[in-house]
């Protein structure tokens, strides 16, 4: 987001959130993954936990993903510079981002609420198994946003999927 133009700087109308979201959505899907990691904050956390109502730095739940920093930075770059057979080919994502509200938290953060739906496909062809299906992703996602160096940032995105305690699909792509 660029710089605010008027009002508080702890405050986050629905609209520029959203756009936020739809930013991020772009960036994810465009595999532009470096500039999604710089959509976060330094202290930021990736995270898809399998409660949905687990709590951060709990650590008593499991999670399909629990990202801060340095392990964000070397999923990315696994992704964009090292060969995965789980990802050659490449995916294909469209995430969609719905239902957005926001709502101050406390210390300067800013919740916002959505739904993400994120579709999936390989492509490849017969001898590949499972390219070509598409894998649907539906959630609940909360991102918790900041001001960092004049900017807003995540420092937390959680993905909490409605498939969290069923069977899922090769994950090496960005939700």
């Amino acid at each position: 987001m660029s710089a605010p133009t008027a009002g508080d700087l702890t405050t986050l109308d629905v609209a520029a959130a959203a756009a936020f979201l739809h930013r991020e959505a772009r960036l994810l899907d465009e595999r532009r993954l470096d500039e999604w990691l710089g959509l976060f904050a330094p202290d930021a956390l990736y995270w898809l936990p399998i409660n949905a109502d687990a709590e951060p730095g709990t650590h008593r739940d499991t999670s399909l993903i629990f990202d801060g920093d340095v392990r964000r930075r070397e999923r990315v770059y696994r992704l964009l510079s090292t060969p995965l057979p789980s990802q050659n080919p490449p995916s294909r994502t469209l995430h969609a981002v719905s239902n957005v509200e926001v709502e101050p938290a406390a210390d300067g953060v800013v919740r916002v609420y959505s739904n993400q739906l994120v579709v999936e496909v390989r492509t490849g062809d017969h001898t590949q198994r499972g390219l070509g299906t598409q894998n649907i992703f539906a959630g609940h996602c909360t991102h918790d946003l900041v001001r960092h160096e004049g900017e807003w940032r995540i420092r937390m995105k959680k993905l909490v999927l409605l498939t969290r305690d069923a069977a899922v699909p090769n994950l090496t792509f960005m939700l």
